[in-house]
């Protein structure tokens, strides 16, 4: 498995991210971090490519001794005052870094089009006429119990200000567009990788 932070990976895809229409992320966070997964999406007039990245593994990772002591202090510590809350900042974004160094991903590129798949292309763009509000506003009076969260951002360019929202929970009755939207790009991705592992294997 090699990490897939490499000038050469990363030069097409900021090509595409400067000349396509709409940019969109979206980036699915389990309770079992090891179920996670993104999209990275450009849409252009008639096509869209699509990078979906799967998390394949996570290796060990740890704080180090010194760090694991002042860590353990501060989760003891019975009050919170300003220093103690930039510490666990700190320690988080610590974490995060450490964590996101030793995940790997398998990524798959594919493109869909307009011509097969009008209902998608409507999906995306029901979502970008759509407010964030009315986006993540859950529907009927049910309690939400956060399981999956899924963080969005959408840049339209041209002007527009980047948008960034998240739902706490993959649900297509409290958040039907964003649910089916998620779920419709990962059945994509799904269906195209079952096909090319299909013709690999024949």
């Amino acid at each position: 498995m090699k990490k897939l932070f490499t000038i050469f990976f990363l030069l097409p895809l900021l090509s595409l991210a400067q000349s396509n229409d709409v940019y969109i992320k979206i980036e699915v966070k389990p309770n079992d971090p090891k179920q996670g997964f993104s999209f990275n999406l450009y849409k252009f007039k008639d096509e869209i490519k699509i990078e979906y990245k799967k998390i394949d593994s996570i290796g060990k990772f740890a704080f180090d001794s010194e760090d694991k002591k002042i860590v353990t202090r501060l989760i003891r510590k019975t009050e919170m005052d300003s220093l103690t809350k930039d510490s666990i900042d700190y320690y988080q974004k610590k974490l995060d870094v450490m964590k996101a160094e030793n995940t790997f991903y398998k990524v798959d590129h594919l493109s869909v089009y307009k011509s097969t798949h009008k209902n998608y292309f409507k999906l995306i763009e029901d979502l970008m006429i759509k407010p964030d509000s009315v986006l993540v506003k859950p529907q009927g009076n049910v309690e939400i119990i956060p399981d999956t969260y899924c963080f969005f951002i959408v840049d339209q360019g041209k002007g527009k200000e980047k948008r960034n929202f998240y739902i706490e929970r993959l649900d297509v009755k409290m958040f039907p567009l964003l649910t089916k939207f998620v779920n419709e790009t990962h059945a994509i991705a799904e269906a195209y990788k079952a096909v090319r592992e299909r013709k690999n294997n024949e």
